[in-house]
């Protein structure tokens, strides 16, 4: 029986299935036929004379592992491997072959949902849009496109064989992956799945792409330490920031950020509940946490971010407060974890933290201080810092602070390299106030602090005022000179 291109269409009759085992049938090109066959019709005998021919239809087989292998089976390329009639109706740019194809979902937003259906005839375009039902890949040899017909009915089933769906094709159903990995089989009008053959199988290998992203916690302080190493005192107050870069070319959604204290330290590190803080992306503005998006959780807190999304290089930070109550030294003290909206978990950002009782000392002292070149003069003659923004800094991270002062001294006079010393050349300048010679057998006052608030303070003087040359005529002689200033710091009013 030759029915090739005909143009039939509709369900084929369930008595087609009585046919003699032995006969010989051509049903090939007739793209509109869909409904179940036998696996007898289908494979029909292997020693008879003729082919069954059911290339280009849309005819199902009931358990295609039964159908003997010479049978050409619906949508047989002529001359070439069979493929999943099920696939022929799916979106072609999918990855893989035959039965298998793979979906990698690169959104980790709640929007990121599989479609697996579409309208007849529909243009596809989504890249997380299967497609089936589309109607929009697969020609006769005659150059027209084929529609699937939406007389059959489709079977979806999760990766532990929950079955999901059971129905016709429904544009509006979605699939929502719960992991990073998840497999969907979806089965045509009951069938029996064969992955050798896969011709009413389909597997989707749902496999999300892990973004791209930085993570950070550092505090906000930049002298408190330039990288995730904390240096500070205990008892006392200071900021932490976590924060979250999108590396990645896609949107990020977010849903939650964890803070956590490292359970070794729970008793010696406090976070402060009500100073978590907000800076969304593009913005420098700080805005308070609302107390009903921090939750506890052993040995922390978690902040809700409430669907916040982040564009490619876009970045959101969360700033909190944080008190050491005892002094340590030890790694991970503080960390930062994120979570996306997918359940996919970012890299834990942490910090260490050396915490100490307060202390006064110099943070940063040059080791030279250079005067400026000058000529051998008859007069007494006053030579200046050649840098005169010449500073220090001076650490206070007590936390009672009280005034302190600065003194200077020489340890050796300035002398060149034949010894011809410069005597009490040095001195020191103050405004309104006689110079003060600074030698190797007194000390000179030559800075007074009040006490303050800031743990930093900087220690400079003007460009005609501070430690200044003046060399008396005849004392100079060629050469350069080169001494020992010992700088003091007093933890007591001047």
């Amino acid at each position: 029986m030759n029915l090739t291109l005909n143009q039939l269409e509709g369900t084929l009759p369930e008595s087609f299935n009585n046919l003699d085992s032995n006969a010989s049938i051509n049903l090939s090109e007739n793209p509109d036929i869909y409904g179940v066959i036998s696996e007898k019709v289908a494979g029909l005998n292997p020693t008879r004379s003729g082919e069954t021919n059911l290339g280009y239809t849309q005819l199902t087989i009931k358990d295609p592992k039964k159908m003997n292998n010479s049978a050409i089976i619906p949508f047989t390329f002529m001359n070439g491997p069979s493929r999943s009639l099920l696939r022929s109706f799916a979106k072609e740019n999918l990855d893989g072959s035959y039965a298998n194809t793979s979906v990698t979902i690169t959104d980790s937003s709640n929007t990121s949902k599989i479609q697996v259906f579409d309208s007849y005839g529909a243009n596809i375009t989504d890249p997380l849009n299967i497609g089936i039902g589309s109607g929009s890949i697969q020609k006769t040899s005659e150059g027209r496109y084929i529609k699937l017909s939406s007389g059959h009915t489709f079977q979806i089933s999760d990766s532990k064989g929950n079955l999901i769906y059971d129905g016709p094709a429904d544009p509006n159903l979605r699939l929502t992956p719960k992991s990073n990995e998840t497999k969907y089989v979806i089965l045509m009008d009951h069938t029996e799945p064969n992955p050798d053959i896969g011709i009413t199988e389909l597997d989707l290998n749902i496999k999300w792409i892990r973004p791209k992203t930085t993570e950070d916690l550092k505090s906000e302080d930049p002298n408190l330490g330039t990288d995730n190493h904390i240096k500070y005192v205990k008892q006392k107050p200071f900021e932490m920031i976590s924060s979250v870069q999108n590396d990645d070319t896609f949107t990020i959604s977010m849903d939650k950020t964890a803070l956590t204290v490292k359970p070794a330290e729970k008793d010696k590190v406090d976070i402060d509940k009500t100073s978590f803080e907000i800076q969304k992306p593009n913005t420098t503005i700080w805005e308070s946490v609302s107390s009903a998006d921090i939750s506890d959780i052993e040995n922390g807190y978690q902040v809700k971010l409430n669907g916040l999304a982040l564009k490619p290089k876009e970045k959101v930070k969360i700033r909190y407060s944080v008190t050491a109550k005892e002094a340590l030294d030890d790694t991970g003290v503080l960390s930062s974890e994120t979570s996306l909206m997918s359940g996919y978990k970012l890299p834990v950002a942490s910090a260490d933290m050396t915490i100490k009782n307060g202390q006064l000392l110099f943070k940063t002292v040059p080791t030279t201080m250079s005067f400026a070149d000058s000529k051998i003069a008859n007069l007494t003659t006053e030579i200046k810092r050649k840098l005169p923004d010449w500073k220090m800094q001076i650490e206070d991270s007590r936390v009672n602070k009280t005034d302190w002062h600065i003194t200077a001294n020489l340890i050796s006079e300035l002398q060149n390299s034949n010894g011809d010393s410069l005597g009490d050349s040095v001195v020191f300048k103050k405004t309104g106030q006689p110079n003060q010679v600074i030698n190797t057998t007194s000390a000179v006052d030559v800075y007074d602090s009040k006490a303050g608030t800031t743990d930093y303070q900087d220690v400079q003087w003007g460009a005609d005022a501070g430690p200044t040359l003046s060399v008396a005529p005849g004392l100079a002689k060629l050469g350069s000179y080169t001494g020992t200033m010992q700088w003091t710091l007093v933890d007591a009013p001047a």
